[in-house]
């Protein structure tokens, strides 16, 4: 197979450059039992495409608001647009929830998690301690 196996016939013993296995269980090797998968299924698979949309949205959204600063240069769309952004916590935590109950794998559910410890950290410094970082102080914000 143009050089991909080092075949030796020796004890009944087939080499591969990263395993060694039975000369029994070649027919596994090719069926592709040692060879890595990509993910063919998602259970439940609407929760899959609503964290794609949410992603997506996001992106969108925040290109939106970075690209309307710099026509108006002001913060106002910015921050509506931000309010859009807090609302995708919905959607997001209905997938959350959905993949926990169909006991995902972690893979699955880390990235609508990340997205609300996001969603949280952006309400309290934007809304609650109204942080500004491009300030030398802190704007109405007392952190302790």
């Amino acid at each position: 197979m143009l050089g991909l196996f080092v075949v030796q016939i020796s004890a009944n013993i087939v080499t591969h450059p990263q395993l060694t296995i039975k000369k029994s269980d070649l027919g596994a090797l090719y069926a592709g039992r040692y060879n890595m998968k990509a993910q063919t299924h998602v259970n439940p698979w609407w929760a899959a495409l609503t964290v794609w949309g949410v992603v997506n949205a996001v992106n969108v959204l925040q290109a939106a608001g970075f690209q309307a600063r710099v026509y108006t240069g002001s913060r106002t769309i910015n921050h509506i647009l931000g309010y859009a952004i807090v609302d995708l916590a919905v959607p997001s935590t209905v997938a959350l929830v959905a993949f926990v109950r169909s006991r995902a794998g972690w893979r699955q559910w880390i990235g609508p998690g990340v997205f609300l410890a996001f969603i949280a950290l952006m309400v309290v410094v934007e809304y609650v301690w109204v942080v500004e970082f491009r300030s030398r102080r802190l704007s109405r914000a007392r952190l302790f």
